[in-house]
């Protein structure tokens, strides 16, 4: 079993997929989601979860168009990432003043602790 990072449409759960999406889940024993990526949300009505699948990249992307859903493969277990596909989900990191008072935030710059919250060691 591989894990992957996945771009889904937002709110997506195994329970409101079509059966014939929920068979082909089945078929690579996926475990769908498997978790959120810590630190992350929601963009443009799309988010990251991590699943685990029996798989590989090329057949987790055929059967997503075979079954014509809108999903992306971001990032598999064992494989370099491109840290730009999944920064657009990385929230911002809060500044604050001396009185402990948020007065703005920063982008997060780099992914160097996504194997923290992934539970994996992701190649960067």
């Amino acid at each position: 079993m591989k894990q992957f990072i996945l771009k889904i449409p937002e709110n997506t759960s195994f329970d409101n997929l079509s059966d014939e999406v929920q068979v082909a889940i089945q078929v690579v024993s996926g475990q769908f989601p498997k978790g959120v990526v810590v630190g992350s949300e929601a963009v443009s009505g799309y988010e990251i979860k991590l699943v685990l699948a029996n798989a590989t990249t090329a057949l987790l992307e055929s059967q997503f168009s075979a079954l014509s859903l809108d999903w992306e493969v971001l990032a598999e277990e064992g494989e370099v990432i491109t840290q730009d596909a999944i920064l657009d989900f990385m929230s911002d990191i809060p500044a604050f003043d001396e009185d402990g008072e948020i007065i703005g935030s920063t982008p997060l710059a780099d992914l160097s602790s996504l194997q923290t919250y992934a539970g994996k060691s992701w190649t960067l």
